[in-house]
């Protein structure tokens, strides 16, 4: 995950954890997240979301 766009080369690493989230989405308010084209990355637009039920 890299901010601003694919093309950028400062990687990001989003929180593990859902109770995580909402802190970073404030500090990150006006970024936006994409799969970066380096190494190999498919420039892909990204959204954050929450994850609390394994399966």
């Amino acid at each position: 995950m890299v901010p601003g766009s694919a093309e950028s080369d400062d990687p990001l690493l989003p929180p593990l954890e859902a109770i995580e989230l909402e802190a970073f989405r404030r500090r990150h308010a006006e970024d936006t997240f994409w799969c970066g084209l380096l190494p190999g990355g498919c420039g892909v637009r990204l959204t954050t979301k929450p994850y609390t039920d394994l399966f």
